[in-house]
C-alpha cells in the first residue's frame, strides 16, 4: 500500500512539473505572439527582458536578453542592468 501511494505521488509530481513547463512556454508563446512589425521598440524591449526572464533555456536567455539590450541603447531604457543579469546567469548556467 506505501509503493502504491509513492508511485501516485511520484506520478503526480512528474505531472505537475510537465504542467508548469507547459505554462512557461505558453507564456514565451504569448509573447512572441505581441512582437509585429508596428510594436514600439521600448514595448520589444519590455518584451524581449520578459522572454529572456521566463526562459530555462540558457541559449534563449542570452539571446533575447542581448536583444533587448540591442533596442534599450538606442532608446536609454531603464531594463539594461536587469538584461545583463539575465545574460550573466545564462552563460553562468549554460
Amino acid at each position: 500500500m506505501k509503493s502504491r501511494v509513492a508511485i501516485l505521488l511520484l506520478v503526480l509530481s512528474f505531472s505537475q512539473s510537465m504542467a508548469q513547463e507547459d505554462a512557461i512556454q505558453l507564456k514565451i508563446d504569448s509573447l512572441r505572439a505581441l512582437i509585429t512589425p508596428n510594436t514600439s521598440d521600448t514595448a520589444k524591449a519590455s518584451i524581449y527582458h520578459s522572454i529572456g526572464a521566463l526562459s530555462d533555456n540558457m541559449d534563449t536567455t542570452i539571446k533575447y536578453a542581448s536583444l533587448s539590450n540591442a533596442l534599450c541603447y538606442e532608446k536609454n531604457y531603464a531594463i539594461i542592468g536587469d538584461n545583463y543579469y539575465n545574460i550573466g546567469s545564462g552563460y553562468y548556467l549554460q
